[in-house]
């Protein structure tokens, strides 16, 4: 039938047959035709069906993906808004900040300014050394960068200029009472002697009168003592290593020892430990 020209006809087909075995043979092979195009449609519609359901699943999730989409899309517009709105609190926070830490700046150095004049302009030592005392205190409390300058710097100048004035009466006592204070090598004003254990030290620093450590063979130099023996700054004559000034104590120094003052390492452990007589020139109230 599919290969003649009266395909579209099966009754044409049918009652063209030669013969009734034509016949038979026609309805046979027409029936096994219909059969195979009845299972071909069932296929198909079975496969478009199955197309249909899937451009559905896919309209669908093509419908989520853009739900979803402009769902991100709503998401990124509100965090950039967001982050919008927190760059500009931060950026009042930061000015707000910056104001207060001029304020704090102001403050601090409004407390500092009475301690900072003495310092730069007074010429009293006790002036000084209060002020330097009270810029110590305040030190650790004071968060402006600038205020922590001005008064590290200060402090600093403070020093140079005590440990300067203190050096200067320390020569002059040196140069006015070494001439008077021996006779041949003997101590003429003595107001107690000791025999001590004595020691050496040396290295930087201040000592606990807050002066500089000095070894100064012709002139003072300075030794640790217990102040309940010899007071601070009493000036004192060792045998063998000269005058002094007692300007220095140690967790070591109890009684009757004295820790005197080397230039150097070597020195301290050439001197190593020997017994010394001490003699007290003068008091810290004589001198």
């Amino acid at each position: 039938m599919y290969k003649t020209d009266i395909s579209s006809s099966m009754i044409a087909y049918i009652i063209t047959s030669e013969n009734i075995f034509d016949l038979f043979y026609r309805v046979q092979a027409m029936s096994k035709l219909i059969s195979v195009d009845k299972e071909i449609i069932s296929e198909i519609n079975e496969k478009k069906e199955q197309l249909a359901e899937d451009a559905k699943a896919i309209e669908e999730k093509q419908e989520d993906l853009k739900k979803l989409r402009i769902a991100i899309e709503n998401d990124l517009n509100e965090v950039a808004k967001k982050k919008e709105e927190q760059e500009v609190a931060l950026s009042n926070l930061n000015a707000r900040k910056e104001e207060i830490m001029d304020v704090i700046e102001a403050n601090e150095v409004n407390l500092i300014s009475h301690s900072l004049s003495i310092i730069n302009s007074s010429s009293s030592i006790s002036d000084i050394e209060n002020a330097v005392n009270n810029l110590n205190s305040l030190l650790p409390q004071l968060n402006s960068d600038y205020a922590i300058n001005l008064t590290e710097e200060a402090i600093a100048s403070g020093n140079n200029q005590i440990s300067e004035y203190e050096a200067s009466i320390l020569e002059e006592n040196s140069s006015s009472n070494l001439a008077t204070e021996s006779v041949n090598g003997s101590v003429t004003n003595n107001l107690g002697t000791y025999t001590m254990s004595a020691t050496a030290y040396t290295g930087g620093g201040l000592t606990a009168m807050g002066i500089k450590p000095v070894r100064d063979p012709n002139g003072l130099s300075t030794v640790s003592v217990d102040p309940n023996v010899i007071p601070l700054g009493s000036k004192v004559y060792i045998d063998g290593y000269g005058y002094a000034i007692a300007s220095d104590t140690g967790g070591a120094i109890k009684g009757n020892k004295i820790d005197l003052y080397m230039n150097s390492l070597q020195d301290c452990y050439s001197f190593g430990r020997q017994s010394v007589t001490v003699t007290i020139v003068a008091y810290p109230n004589q001198w």
